[in-house]
């Protein structure tokens, strides 16, 4: 097995310790909606788990696509930083008091007018979902080891109307992961990468 092919380690110390060498690119864009996405990574039966949330058909963006959990800044939010922590405890019912957060990505612009902020963190054993039926249809984890076995094999052809680009996309048991989810995953591997090469 090749050294990208061999996944790195996912310990909080380990991720931490990739993102803060790391300088994210923000975007100062008041046009946009300011919002945040967690990447969570939990503990697995079989090692380190990615959750992502199935949404529902009753949500008014991004029907029955598999997403992080976020969504946009509240008034009362008093950091980018706690949107994502109290969006993943509305939509997920994980407790704030169970997010480790580790640290941030690149912010990224979505089609619909959004500026997201996602930020990975690390929940500790024993947290309970108790998810938002109006907005989650299903929570979701997925192995690591499995998103990095796609992971490495490249951006793949995807067709977007009639134009083809390169693009990753990752399958698992039936459930799509693409567009910005699958964007936002790829680079964070890209850092992990960069962390374990160096």
């Amino acid at each position: 097995m090749n050294a990208a092919a061999q996944p790195p380690s996912l310990t909080p110390e380990a991720v931490r310790a990739a993102l803060d060498a790391f300088a994210p690119r923000l975007i100062a864009d008041s046009s946009l909606t300011p919002s945040a996405v967690l990447i969570p990574i939990v503990d697995g039966p079989n090692g380190p788990d990615i959750l992502f949330t199935v949404r529902t058909a009753h949500v008014e963006h991004h029907k029955g696509e598999v997403s992080f959990p976020g969504g946009a800044r509240d008034p009362e939010d008093d950091t980018i930083t706690r949107t994502a922590i109290r969006e993943t405890h509305e939509e997920v019912g994980i407790q704030p008091e169970h997010v480790q957060i580790l640290g941030r990505l690149n912010d990224h612009q979505t089609r619909t007018g959004y500026h997201i902020t996602p930020f990975v963190g690390y929940v500790a054993g024993g947290a309970d979902y108790d998810h938002n039926r109006l907005e989650v249809n299903l929570v979701l984890e997925v192995p690591f080891e499995t998103l990095w076995e796609i992971y490495i094999r490249g951006p793949q052809p995807f067709t977007y109307g009639s134009n083809t680009i390169m693009a990753y996309e990752f399958h698992h048991e039936g459930h799509r992961i693409w567009g910005a989810t699958a964007g936002i995953l790829a680079e964070f591997f890209d850092l992990l990468l960069a962390a374990k090469s160096a």
